[in-house]
């Protein structure tokens, strides 16, 4: 057998075993339904058109590659989430593989006789099972993230690929493939840098590959990428600082310092195990696993005999850094996977780099088991959690089609859902899902007063027509009502928290009006004359048979 049918065979090998990973690990997220923001995406592009969001003059975003690839699964599926996730299934097993092809690429020495196969296998395999990647991939929100990460790999690949002598047409791609990432969202904003490090020190990383002097080219390439960016979002937005605000994005307090260092790269590759109080200060668990691999890692770079291997794992890491620049001030919550889908760009560079390092030192067997052990480690995790997101979907759906069988003119929903372990159900979107799928004869407002966790188990009673007691509660967040509503409606609302726990709300209430509450996935009706029976359903099936809605299970 020939090297060159060897190694399709391998490839081949290795795309069939990734695919399968992802499967085994996301799978059941597939069925997930819709959830939170999707309902707001959605139907902003069905208003608006391929640009419909994140496109327009004073937009805190600038996203139109995002925008786009909703609205094309929109004009292709319609409404039906399946055709939605399996594309995130998908796009998350292909930047799996370009990451591994990056890695074999990055680590290639043929002066030293290492073809980097087996270091690109173990970077693919531990990419796609990796637990902080459930967020970006069982979202369909998420596909943004995932988008960057095709798109930057992608980049990452056709740079190296010029630096090492390839027609200038690679380096073209890699400039497009920048523009795609940085169009799609902003996590994006540090990587022409990174690309531009990366041609300057790549010849000194790997010292026995002859790199023809082209940094130049990519210097040049990135600069150009990155004005044209700013030029573009200017004109466009009008502003270069958007997102969550100026206060956010340009603070770096020791706070953010220690996340940026610390706390972000122990969430990348472990999941959410908590926190724990030392002094007053909460510490997270994850700093216990990141300082062994930390360790390890140190160890292979100081002893491992693959010098040009071992810069390469240090570029990345320090990659890795300047991707998490970004999202540095923003929150990962320590133990469920909320906010995880902003360490999926970083991830790309931590995986390189670890596996580098690892295989600077440690022989190739040693590598194989440590990377089947961790995979399916990882993938066992995913394929747990993911049930979370299946059981959002299904009782976020289930939600939105009895509340749009609600016949009133306006809707206080006293309770919603807000998680499943860290799994988004109706923290927004409850009525644009509304809009979406419901009928003619739909309310017209719809107004949530309080987000619990899923697992809650409100207690409401009535005490007369809109005055109820709220009880077996944790923590709600009593100001959520005054972001959802009008000054006019905020005004007709009055919560207060009692000593128990418990809230009582007061409405005043119109003639029009209904009041609803959810209690385990079920919709339970307190006022309204034209309201169905508590917790009953559309004619039909309330998760699958609504005109429009797509069923939980396909």
């Amino acid at each position: 057998m020939s090297n060159r049918t060897e190694s399709l065979r391998k490839s081949a090998g290795l795309v069939l075993l990734v695919v399968a990973l992802v499967l085994a690990s996301y799978g059941a997220a597939i069925f997930g339904g819709f959830v939170a923001d999707d309902f707001d995406i959605l139907s902003r592009v069905s208003r608006g058109g391929p640009f419909g969001i994140w496109s327009s003059h004073g937009s805190n975003f600038f996203r139109p590659m995002f925008s786009l690839s909703l609205y094309y699964d929109q004009a292709v599926w319609g409404l039906e989430s399946i055709p939605l996730h399996a594309r995130n299934l998908g796009l998350h097993a292909l930047t799996a593989l370009l990451v591994g092809y990056a890695t074999t690429l990055l680590v290639r020495d043929p002066a030293a006789k290492e073809d980097g196969l087996a270091l690109g296998a173990a970077a693919a395999v531990l990419f796609a099972t990796l637990p902080s990647h459930l967020e970006p991939v069982a979202w369909i929100s998420g596909r943004g993230d995932l988008l960057v990460g095709v798109f930057c790999s992608g980049a990452l690949i056709l740079a190296v690929m010029y630096l090492r002598g390839a027609h200038w047409r690679t380096l073209v791609g890699s400039g497009a493939a920048t523009t795609a990432a940085l169009l799609t969202k902003e996590a994006a904003l540090t990587f022409p840098v990174t690309l531009i490090g990366l041609a300057i020190v790549y010849p000194r990383m790997m010292p026995r590959v002859t790199v023809a002097r082209r940094w130049r080219g990519v210097t040049a390439m990135m600069l150009g990428v990155t004005l044209g960016y700013v030029a573009l979002r200017l004109g466009v937005v009008g502003r270069m600082i958007g997102g969550y605000g100026a206060s956010v994005h340009t603070r770096f307090d020791l706070e953010v310092l220690g996340k940026l260092f610390l706390y972000f790269p122990s969430r990348i590759v472990f999941p959410g195990i908590g926190t724990t109080s030392i002094g007053g200060t909460l510490v997270p668990l994850n700093f216990i696993p990141l300082g062994v691999v930390a360790a390890i890692a140190a160890f292979a770079l100081f002893r491992g005999r693959h010098t040009g291997t071992a810069r390469i794992a240090l570029g990345c890491i320090l990659a890795m850094w300047g991707a998490l620049l970004p999202v540095a001030n923003l929150s990962v919550v320590a133990d469920t996977s909320e906010g995880t889908r902003f360490l999926y760009l970083p991830s790309v560079f931590l995986v390189i780099g670890l596996v580098s390092a690892l295989g600077s030192a440690l022989p190739r067997r040693t590598l194989v088991v440590t990377t089947i052990v961790v995979g399916v480690l990882g993938t066992a995790y995913n394929a747990t959690t993911s049930q979370n997101w299946r059981r959002a979907g299904e009782t976020a759906e289930k939600v939105v089609a009895e509340v749009a069988a609600v016949r009133a003119e306006r809707i206080w929903v006293l309770t919603v859902p807000d998680n499943y372990g860290g799994a988004y159900c109706l923290r927004n979107g409850l009525e644009t899902g509304v809009w979406l799928f419901g009928d003619d004869d739909r309310p017209e407002r719809v107004m949530p007063l309080l987000l619990l966790s899923g697992d809650e188990e409100p207690e409401v009673t009535r005490s007369a027509r809109g005055r109820y007691v709220v009880g077996g509660l944790v923590s709600p967040d009593l100001g959520i009502h005054e972001r959802r509503l009008s000054n006019e409606e905020a005004a007709l609302v009055h919560m207060t928290r009692l000593e128990d726990g418990s809230v009582t709300v007061s409405i005043d209430l119109s003639d029009g009006d209904a009041v609803l509450y959810v209690k385990s996935g079920e919709v339970v009706t307190l006022d309204g004359s034209t309201l169905p029976s508590p917790g009953s359903p559309r004619t039909g099936s309330p998760s699958g048979s609504h005109p429009g809605l797509p069923g939980s299970d396909g």
